[in-house]
């Protein structure tokens, strides 16, 4: 977007020079007293900077439409006769809350929702994240959607918001509006869940950041590399975020979250801010209070994530070739380490030769890692290796029988393939 409008500012510099010397050549032919040039000169720029104008409105405007487009696309709609408890929820609570109850509810794969106007009728959707479903209850789901049905809802802060975007006043004045309207829409959440449930839920959408972040570089990107994917896509990101063992990470995220400094150029405020907000708060709640995983709202929860992983998910993902967990966790080790081995195998000659690579670790000519690549591959195309992973702890390598390897020590790995008398005159490479 700034190249596109530095390239309108250079065009309307350029058009600006011409038309002062077309005016400069039109004022010779001028009657006396009247300086054409000089007119020109001064009506050109309004004339250019209109044009201008609407040429970059009207770029806004299809940017924006590409934009719910693209939201429209990916997206999976969940209808009132497949999700009744589900539709029964965002009813009650867009009641709740003085809204328009929306006309459709369509996941989309962001940690976060929204309602949004589209098409040409402009009619309400609210559009859910997965995320929302599978890491809150519906006593948090119930609050997120009260603060979003309260963007919606007719009140005289989010009037003032509409109409300070409408007259342009100054970029600071409409983020402070914004940020105004949010703690406004927080305070509508907390009206239908109450307090507490809306700040549990802050927490867990900031935490959730984590969650994502740590389950695709541990968990996917191993074996997405490798050509495969876990068959429960969602339910391994769910599983992450519940796992006990994690807490403590967690909670340091959400301590580094907190105690980030407040961005004025975001259109939230912090974390810290909004919570402190919250805990001003009393009352009772609007809608019935319900402790149950929201996940538990949908008839068919494994199918409905299925197709939404089908629909939402990176292409590179969804392709893979999906294996149960056991599975997928040794078969993405197993070709992570075999891209390392493989390598290794060839330069010694003889396409594997793990007496060879051996002698020459021995020697000082390779270097421990090097030779804890090929060991390992040889141990497990043997049978007596496997790679595991858990919620607690990443991909790894144990025995068969699950006891651990000695970790980074490549004489213990040499001298178990000694005493599990692993072939040595050849390691085939998996993959």
């Amino acid at each position: 977007m700034r190249g596109f409008l530095a390239a309108v500012v250079g065009l309307a510099v350029v058009a600006l020079y011409l038309t002062w010397g077309l005016g400069m050549l039109l004022s010779e032919r001028a009657d006396a007293g009247v300086n054409v040039g000089g007119a020109v000169f001064i009506l050109a720029p309004v004339v250019v900077g209109v044009v201008a104008r609407r040429v970059v409105a009207r770029r806004r405007r299809v940017e924006r439409e590409d934009r719910l487009q693209r939201l429209h696309e990916a997206r999976l709609e969940l209808t009132r006769a497949e999700q009744p408890e589900l539709w029964e929820l965002v009813e009650r609570t867009a009641r709740a809350c003085r809204a328009v109850v929306p006309e459709s509810v369509e996941l989309h794969a962001g940690a976060g929702a929204r309602v949004l106007r589209y098409g040409p009728a402009q009619r309400p959707r609210l559009m859910l994240g997965v995320p929302l479903l599978l890491g809150m209850d519906v006593d948090e789901l119930t609050a997120v959607l009260g603060h979003e049905f309260g963007h919606v809802r007719r009140g005289p802060h989010l009037r003032l918001a509409r109409r300070s975007d409408e007259r342009r006043l100054r970029r600071r004045l409409r983020l402070a509006l914004a940020r105004r309207e949010e703690l406004a829409c927080d305070a509508t959440g907390a009206l239908v869940a109450g307090p507490a449930a809306m700040a549990s839920a802050l927490r867990a959408l900031a935490e959730w950041g984590w969650a994502e972040h740590r389950y695709t570089a541990d968990y996917l990107q191993p074996g997405v590399a490798a050509g495969v994917r876990p068959r429960e896509l969602y339910r391994g990101l769910a599983a992450l975020f519940a796992d006990p063992s994690r807490a403590d990470e967690r909670a340091a995220h959400l301590r580094a979250v907190l105690d980030g400094r407040e961005d004025p150029r975001h259109t939230h405020p912090g974390l810290s801010r909004r919570l402190d907000a919250l805990a001003r708060r009393s009352g009772a709640r609007s809608v019935p209070a319900d402790g149950r995983p929201a996940l538990e709202l949908l008839r068919g929860a494994d199918g409905v994530l299925d197709r939404a992983a089908e629909l939402l998910l990176d292409r590179d993902i969804v392709k893979a070739r999906p294996l149960d967990w056991a599975e997928y966790f040794h078969t993405a080790g197993r070709i992570a380490n075999s891209r390392v081995a493989l390598p290794v195998s060839v330069r010694v000659g003889g396409a594997g030769d793990l007496g060879r690579v051996v002698g020459l670790w021995e020697n000082g000519g390779l270097p421990d890692l090097a030779v804890q690549a090929v060991a390992l591959d040889a141990l497990a195309a043997a049978g007596h290796v496997r790679w595991v992973a858990d919620w607690a702890a990443p991909l790894r390598a144990v025995r068969a029988d699950g006891s651990p390897l000695p970790e980074g020590d490549a004489a213990a790995l040499v001298a178990l393939i000694r005493e599990l008398r692993v072939p040595v005159n050849h390691v085939p490479v998996f993959g």
